[in-house]
């Protein structure tokens, strides 16, 4: 928040001023407390307030930070789309060379069972 400026009240001249206009000490030193008393409370109240310039350079500050926020935003979106495309070629090489791997281990299989059935027709036909 910015500084404000202002001439604090002169309660020793406004008790005069009022002594003055006929009023008697107490009295007058009485109102002199209580305007000191609104402006002390006023002047709190003043000094939280924002100036036009606290609002601009808040303004300006927001605008930087919606900058920065699209800009990681932007960057984020391209770094996932890299890892998603990136998964992808992964997960289909690993697809494939699962593939491979099957069908070799169907072939191994096939030549295997083969050879145990042609052993096992040998045995039987040996055995008769």
């Amino acid at each position: 928040m910015t500084e404000m400026h202002f001439q604090p009240l002169d309660t020793l001249k406004t008790t005069k001023r009022l002594e003055h206009k006929g009023l008697n000490q107490p009295i007058a030193e009485e109102i002199s407390t209580v305007f000191k008393e609104q402006e002390d409370s006023t002047f709190k109240i003043i000094s939280q307030l924002a100036t036009k310039k606290d609002l601009a350079d808040l303004k300006l500050d927001f605008e930087d930070l919606r900058l920065s926020t699209s800009k990681d935003i932007q960057e984020l979106k391209l770094v996932t789309s890299q890892d998603i495309n990136n998964l992808k070629l992964s997960t289909s090489k690993d697809i494939e060379d699962l593939r491979l791997q099957t069908a070799k281990d169907f072939t191994h299989l096939r030549v295997s069972t083969s050879k145990d059935i042609k052993i096992a027709m040998l045995t039987t036909i040996i055995s008769l």
